[in-house]
Parts: C-alpha cells; sequence; structure tokens
C-alpha cells in the first residue's frame, strides 16, 4: 500500500472525543446525509445487541473503515459521514435523555455527553456536516437545547427521521425504569458507544489517493457511493466557487427529482447510454477518465446529467405526460416486467426520438423481451449488450443529425436480428412459469388480446385465477402432487371476475367450471370450460402451448 496510507484502528471516542481537539469536517461539496430508516435502526439494533452481550471493557463492535485527510486544525472525512452522523445524533438523544431525568445527576450526565462528544472546547462541534445541512445539523442535532427547524432538503428531512427514529428507540429502552436505572443504562450506552464502537481509520495525504482507496474497496465487493465519488471530483475540479455553487444547486436538484431512488443506477444508465459499458475498474474511473481525457468542465458534465436525470426520472416514475402513447409499454418494461437492462436503450429514445417513434421502438422492446427472455429463454447477457450497443448508436445517429425514422429503422434491423421464430415462442410456453407481477400483466394482456379483435371490450375489472389453486383442499383434488409444481405455470392462470375470483377459490375443477368458468364473459376462461374436461398436467401443457401461439401474435416483436 501507498505511503499515504495510513491504516490505524479508532475508537469512536478516538475520532470525536474529548482529546481529539481537532472538529471532523465533511468536505461542503460531498452529498447530504442519507441513511433511511433502515440502516439508522439496523445501527441501533446493533449497538443495544452488543452493549447486552459484551461484558469485558476489552470487547469491540466493528462499524466498518472511515477514510480521513488529517490537517493540522481538522480531520476531513471522505468517507463515513452517514455513520459519524447518526452516531452524534444517538448521543445527542441519550443527551436530552439525560437532562429530562429530575435530579442533579441526569443534568451532570447530559452535560457530560455534550461537552465530550458533541462539542469541541474551543472549536465549535465535533462533527461539522457539508454546507447544506451543517447549519440544520447544528440546530436540530448538537445545540442544547435544540431549535425546530422545517426540513428544506432531502437530507434534512432524513436527519429529522433518524432523530426521531433513536429517540423512540431510546425512549422504549428507559420505560419502566427509575431515574438511577435510566442514568446507568444511558452512562452505559455512552461509554459502549464512546469506547467500544470501533473503525479502522484510513488517513490519506490527498483526495487521489483517497479515490484509488474508494476504487480498490469497490473492486473488492465493499461498495461505495459512485455519486459520492462523483460530485466529489466534479467540485474538486470546478473552477471557482461560483461554478461550485451551480454544481451543488444542480446536484440537490437531480437528488430531489430522484425522490431517494438509487443514483448509482441513474448515473450507470445514463453512462451505458451515452458511452458503453462500464469495464471491470469501475464505473468512476470510467467518468473521471473520459472527463480529463476530453477536458470537460464539470459543469458542463452536470449540466448533460441535469437532463438526463428528468428522462430518466420519467421512465421509473412511468410519467404519462412524458411518456405519452408509449407510456404502456414503458409500464410493462419498468414496473411488470422490470427489465432494467432495457433502461438506457429507452433513456436514448426518449432523448433522439419523435414520441411516435418513441412508442414504436418500446413496441419491439416489450415483444422482444417477452419472447425472447421469457418464452425462448435465450441469454439474457446477450440481450443486455444489444440493447446497450444500440443506445449508443442512437445517440450517435442523433448526433450525426440523422432522421428520427432512420434511427428507428436500424433500430428495427438490429432487434429483429434477435426475435425469436413462432415455433421458439410457442415451444417455449410449455416450460414458462411466472411470478405474480409478470403473470398479471402477461395474463391481462393475452385476455385482452383474445377478448376483442379490435380491442373495443378489455378485461381491467378482474383477478389473477389459479386453475389449480394456491391452497387446494387436499379432499377436492385427487391429484394434488402431480399439479402443485404448477401453480405458477403459464398454463394453470387465468382471468375471472373480482368476485367470481374468490367465490371460485379453491373449489374442485368440475366446481369450477360449472359454476364460475362458464358464467363470465372473458373469453380465456370460457374457452377452459369448453375444452377440457379434467386438469392434469397434460391439460396444463396443452393450454400452455394454446396460449403461446397467442403471446406469439399478440407480442410479434420486431420483425
Amino acid at each position: 500500500m501507498s505511503e499515504g496510507f495510513e491504516p490505524k484502528p479508532k475508537k469512536f471516542g478516538d475520532i470525536i472525543g474529548v482529546y481529539e481537539k481537532r472538529p471532523v469536517e465533511v468536505p461542503q461539496f460531498q452529498r447530504g446525509y442519507s441513511w433511511l430508516s433502515g440502516h439508522v435502526s439496523t445501527l441501533w439494533d446493533d449497538v443495544v445487541a452488543f452493549h447486552i452481550r459484551s461484558t469485558k471493557k476489552t470487547a469491540e463492535y466493528f462499524l466498518g473503515p472511515i477514510v480521513i485527510q488529517e490537517e493540522d486544525d481538522r480531520i476531513i472525512l471522505l468517507d463515513g459521514q452517514q455513520r459519524l452522523a447518526t452516531i452524534t445524533m444517538l448521543f445527542s438523544v441519550l443527551r436530552d435523555f439525560a437532562y429530562a431525568i429530575a435530579g442533579e445527576e441526569g443534568k451532570l450526565l447530559g452535560r457530560d455527553i455534550q461537552r465530550e462528544l458533541i462539542e469541541k472546547k474551543t472549536k465549535g462541534y465535533s462533527l461539522r456536516l457539508n454546507e447544506t445541512d451543517a447549519d440544520f445539523f447544528q440546530d436540530v442535532v448538537q445545540k442544547y437545547p435544540s431549535v425546530e427547524k422545517k426540513a428544506r432538503l432531502r437530507s434534512q428531512q432524513l436527519i429529522l427521521g433518524a432523530k426521531a427514529i433513536l429517540s423512540a428507540s431510546v425512549e422504549e429502552k428507559l420505560q419502566g425504569k427509575t431515574a438511577d436505572e435510566q442514568i446507568a443504562l444511558i452512562r452505559e450506552l455512552k461509554e459502549t458507544i464512546e469506547s467500544s464502537v470501533a473503525m479502522v481509520a484510513i488517513s490519506v495525504k490527498s483526495e487521489d489517493d483517497a479515490y484509488m482507496i474508494f476504487e480498490t474497496l469497490n473492486d473488492r465487493g465493499l461498495k461505495l457511493s459512485t455519486p459520492d465519488l462523483l460530485l466529489n471530483f466534479l467540485m474538486s475540479k470546478a473552477g471557482n466557487d461560483a461554478e461550485r455553487k451551480e454544481i451543488r444547486n444542480k446536484w440537490n436538484g437531480m437528488l430531489s427529482k430522484m425522490g431517494g431512488k438509487n443514483m448509482d443506477y441513474f448515473f450507470r444508465h445514463m453512462w451505458l447510454s451515452n458511452y458503453g459499458d462500464v469495464k471491470a475498474h469501475g464505473l468512476f474511473r470510467e467518468i473521471r477518465t473520459h472527463l480529463e481525457s476530453k477536458k470537460l468542465k464539470s459543469i458542463t458534465f452536470v449540466d448533460m446529467c441535469d437532463r438526463e436525470c428528468d428522462s430518466y426520472v420519467a421512465i421509473l416514475e412511468q410519467d404519462k405526460s412524458i411518456l405519452g402513447s408509449a407510456y404502456p409499454y414503458v409500464v410493462a418494461l419498468a414496473r411488470d416486467l422490470q427489465t432494467t437492462s432495457s433502461y438506457p436503450l429507452l433513456l436514448s429514445g426518449i432523448c433522439c426520438l419523435e414520441i411516435n417513434q418513441f412508442e414504436a421502438l418500446t413496441r419491439m422492446i416489450t415483444g422482444l423481451v417477452i419472447r425472447y427472455a421469457y418464452l425462448a429463454n435465450l441469454n439474457p447477457g446477450k440481450l443486455e449488450n444489444e440493447f446497450y450497443a444500440l443506445a449508443r448508436m442512437l445517440r450517435a445517429m442523433k448526433e450525426r443529425k440523422e432522421s428520427g425514422d432512420r434511427c428507428l429503422r436500424y433500430a428495427k434491423e438490429t432487434l429483429a436480428k434477435l426475435n425469436p421464430d413462432d415455433a421458439q415462442v410457442i415451444a417455449g410456453a410449455k416450460k414458462l412459469y411466472l411470478t405474480k407481477r409478470e403473470a398479471r400483466y402477461i395474463i391481462e394482456s393475452l385476455a385482452n388480446s383474445l377478448q376483442s379483435k379490435t380491442r373495443e371490450v378489455g378485461v381491467d375489472k378482474a383477478n389473477l385465477e389459479h386453475i389449480f389453486p394456491l391452497n387446494p383442499y387436499d379432499t377436492d383434488w385427487k391429484n394434488l402432487d402431480e399439479l402443485r409444481p404448477y401453480v405458477w405455470h403459464i398454463g394453470n392462470l387465468t382471468m375471472l371476475g373480482i368476485k367470481l375470483n374468490r367465490k371460485a377459490a379453491n373449489r374442485p375443477f368440475a366446481e369450477k367450471v360449472k359454476d364460475y368458468y362458464e358464467k363470465p364473459e372473458i373469453t380465456m376462461t370460457q374457452s377452459i370450460a369448453t375444452g377440457y374436461k379434467d386438469w392434469d398436467e397434460q391439460a396444463i401443457l396443452d393450454r400452455a402451448e394454446s396460449l403461446g401461439s397467442a403471446i406469439a401474435k399478440n407480442w410479434p416483436g420486431p420483425k
């Protein structure tokens, strides 16, 4: 390891405690607090579990590595903000409960927590967050008494949420105890966290060394945030303070648009859509190399990300106002089939095509996914690679100012080469098992296509029906062992009106046919009543083959 890397074991008290005179500061351009309730609850549960089982002073709870850059008057926290901020919030909650206990001893304990672990004697507070969260964090967490403030940013909402979770958890732990017992427990928790929560602090000489550490950890599966790395890099390479402020504002805007959704996925899909697959050494390094080699300004890249983010959110949230007539196909890909490998291509399609052309593209993609991945069960990696390559080609064609019609023709020719023939689709239906979400989309779509050739009659107020039920009565079904493996097989699924579906439930096949399958005006279900006397393995496979033919017609894919 480089001489600039100095890993040192540190207790939490060593980092922010009274004996460390320097404050810990999050770089002003890092993203804000981002832990969700699950992260906070897990940390609390781990601390409590460790506290309960630890009886020796030498016992330690490992909280993971942090990356710091040490200076004479401060410690710059390059990685570890979420953990240190959450622990600081926990100390503030313990402080508040200590102060609230009647008597002098509780007040002294609260004062000790504040002076030893939250404040610095001469330099403000032990931990300072980034420029967007620092004042808010000080007011609602670090000050005593705290100041009530309204959250303006998502990071600030998460801070309030985390503090509320910790406060409720500590209160539950203290309930039913006397004042003396509460003081003893708060003191024990304080000492456990201060003296037994351990980290490995990796000290670096520069941010370049930090990037190398982050990339190495990523390569070894210890995933760190690409957005955090990228924002650090972009801010560090910005030309001036005004540019940094603009980058920060646009970045906060993207975080707000994404509404807590995974920013890593956005950057990966955006990159795949524009530049190509990510090599083994990682997305951040790929982006950094590109920006440096092309001499792109930070603000130029962030402007592009901001524009792409609008389209990406439209895909994630299936925004009909932006997707227009492509809406039902994007819903199918994003929500029902959850084909995330199509996102880069959808992103290119939104950016490069007119809405009617985009609709045609999404229709082709949906048909191909169903035929290729579900029925023919072919290599998904090949389909993914073709989607990525086509996404890049559409961008290149648009850059060359080729027409949208030409782009669409190229897409159709490319995807048609992957499209399985109808014989593969029909044969594949006999082996097709579906999840609940997939089944709902495919079976309902098929039912609608069979209901009316003109699509004037739709199956909209119906439930998914298992012909052989999910929970059959042993006395009603004599071939249980034969049929159980086929519960989610496509041949065992149909649509039935909501009321009839509830009544049919777990009844035997003959009763379902007589009382429920003959009554509805759903063609798909009526055909079961007229076509099958018994329900067994062969009936399911025969019906699957029939549905395979319907699938081949309903989703022809690109020809």
